[in-house]
């Protein structure tokens, strides 16, 4: 109980009124063909997977990369954002669950109801990159 309890709190710290639970997704596997990335020519950095646009920022040494809250503010999982810094990198992306690390893996978590772990340059989460 005093688990659920600390996860909300820390949930709801700088959280919109929207942003107090934390829930497990109950999606399975997606096809491969829904978590892929697409880089749009018109805007470098931005990727679109599942409809929603990511900015991504890859490190000088391209070890890791930020990945932007999705465009509209929809439901997203860690694959999504893994996805978005692999289409827009070209290498393999692993999230990273920084101060969150204690829910475990978090590549099927639904994350739209958490605090990104990064907050500046922009709001988002970092992922680790194997080029």
């Amino acid at each position: 109980m005093l688990l659920v309890l600390t996860i909300g709190v820390l949930a709801s710290c700088d959280a919109a009124p929207t942003q107090t639970a934390v829930r497990q997704s109950t999606d399975t596997a997606s096809p491969a063909s829904e978590t892929q990335g697409t880089v749009s020519p018109a805007k470098p950095g931005i990727v679109a997977v599942k409809g929603l646009s990511y900015r991504v920022e890859a490190s000088a040494d391209r070890t890791t990369a930020l990945v932007g809250l999705p465009e509209p503010r929809r439901k997203f999982q860690g694959r999504d954002v893994e996805a978005a810094a692999a289409a827009a990198t070209g290498c393999a992306a692993r999230i990273l669950p920084g101060e969150w690390a204690f829910l475990g893996d978090l590549t099927t978590f639904e994350l739209s109801n958490l605090r990104p772990d990064v907050r500046r340059p922009f709001p988002g989460w970092r992922v680790s990159l194997a080029c």
